[in-house]
């Protein structure tokens, strides 16, 4: 039922569509605790989704209110590239513990400690075609963050920002990777020309990259990470940390309206390279499933896969 949900709101992209799906399931008179991760993540997905057309439309009302004559706008529009100050790099930034840390994570983007990937061996590399930088391998030296994206993926440009700026100040300490899950290659290059653009619809001040980035031919590493950590789908903005041994030590995905900043994914690496025990948020509770829910579940297309990181 989770997947059938995501598929259909992700055709959605409307604050009145949002606010339906809402009411919809407040006023269920089913237990939908089985599908309320996949139902929050919908109704933020839809709210950024319709963000970014509010937006996009008034860049368009003033083209054309200050445009004389008709002109059909480019698919991609023309951006400004942002010049930042150059910032003197601190060694020990990646020291510096969070001044303000959540209360609690959203239960939709919790990561439990008996969590299916972690402890597991993380899925070979070797198969990646790198568009920029690379390649990566898994190092016995420093552990490797790893983020899965995809240039269509609009809203989990956050995601790609927030990880860089963890990268400026572990670049010593970590390296990272980021893996595009877009349908052809052609598409994932096409990304690297947004890189050191100002996104503001999409909440990107300047769009920057410092780590190598990578397509995934076949989507041969999405699927195996897929395998190894027993998930029903896997997109952009699931993001991994793997230690010097190759197991995953982490695994936290973020979303549209949900950075890596609002997140645990810094200080869990931090906590790591200091040789400090992780942040622990139990064990996942348990969730009994009515036999209505067992066949819904069953509806659902097996090898249904979002892309949206569901």
């Amino acid at each position: 039922m989770g997947r059938i949900v995501a598929s259909v709101a992700s055709q959605f992209a409307t604050d009145e569509q949002a606010n339906a799906i809402e009411t919809f399931f407040a006023s269920c008179d089913k237990d939908i605790s089985a599908v309320k991760r996949s139902v929050q993540q919908s109704v933020e997905s839809v709210r950024a989704n319709a963000k970014w057309l509010s937006a996009c439309r008034a860049s368009v009302a003033g083209w054309a209110a200050g445009s004389a004559a008709v002109t059909v706008p480019e698919a991609e529009p023309v951006r400004q590239k942002v010049t930042a100050a150059v910032v003197a790099w601190d060694p020990d930034a990646w020291r510096a513990e969070p001044k303000k840390m959540p209360k609690e994570v959203a239960e939709a983007y919790r990561t439990y400690s008996d969590d299916g990937a972690l402890g597991k061996d993380a899925p070979a590399l070797d198969t990646l075609e790198y568009i920029q930088g690379g390649p990566v391998a898994y190092s016995s030296d420093k552990p490797t963050v790893i983020v899965f994206w995809a240039k269509f993926a609009k809203g989990d440009y956050t995601t790609v920002v927030g990880v860089s700026e963890i990268c400026d100040d572990f670049k010593e300490q970590a390296q990272f990777l980021g893996v595009s899950v877009d349908p052809n290659v052609d598409d994932a290059k096409s990304f690297l020309k947004k890189i050191g653009t100002a996104m503001p619809e999409l909440d990107v001040k300047k769009l920057v990259v410092p780590y190598a980035l990578a397509f995934d031919a076949g989507k041969a590493v999405k699927n195996a990470f897929m395998k190894a950590c027993g998930l029903n789908s896997l997109g952009a903005s699931a993001t991994f940390i793997v230690d010097k041994k190759g197991k995953i030590l982490w695994r936290e995905q973020f979303g549209q309206g949900y950075a890596p900043k609002k997140g645990q994914l810094r200080e869990q690496l931090r906590r790591h390279c200091g040789g400090e025990g992780l942040l622990s948020n139990g064990k996942k509770p348990v969730e009994e499933e009515d036999d209505e829910d067992l066949a819904d579940g069953e509806m659902a297309c097996d090898d249904y896969d979002s892309d949206l990181g569901f």
